[in-house]
């Protein structure tokens, strides 16, 4: 899970907290250890965790994140490929809520939690804040 809410742009670090144990090669990482992954913005939010310092010794890892949709990456609802869906949503909705009196995009708009949501500076960054609490998985990372 991300340990607390921040704005992070590509190549930034993020911190995680594991929720389980893991055991990496006869290696032990108890639940509630510290990790830190690097961040890819894409069409979602891709965390790498390659390695962790523990007792003094530097253990390598390939951990990905997959968010809950069982995606690789965490899902950012306004990246481009969503934005263009989104906004033939939103009419839907504005035109539905406008019918049943607001109810409809009442619904709507508590139906969606994600972990990140992604925004665009006016220098052209990109940039995804993240939010504390958020769980997702972190899987072994596919030899390539």
């Amino acid at each position: 899970m991300f340990v607390r809410d921040q704005k992070i742009t590509s190549g930034q670090r993020v911190t995680l907290r594991l929720l389980e144990d893991y055991n990496q090669d006869g290696v032990r990482i108890p639940a509630n250890t510290h990790l830190a992954a690097i961040c890819k913005i894409g069409d979602r939010l891709e965390l790498q965790v390659r390695s962790l310092e523990m007792n003094g010794r530097i253990i390598p890892l390939a951990l990905d994140a997959y968010d809950t949709d069982g995606m690789q990456g965490i899902y950012c609802p306004e990246t481009s490929a969503s934005k263009n869906s989104r906004t033939a949503t939103n009419d839907a909705i504005s035109t539905a809520g406008t019918t049943f009196g607001g109810l409809v995009g009442d619904i709507a708009s508590t139906v969606i939690r994600t972990g990140a949501t992604i925004a665009k500076s006016a220098s052209g960054e990109v940039s995804v804040s993240v939010v504390n609490g958020y769980e997702f998985y972190l899987v072994k990372a596919e030899r390539r």
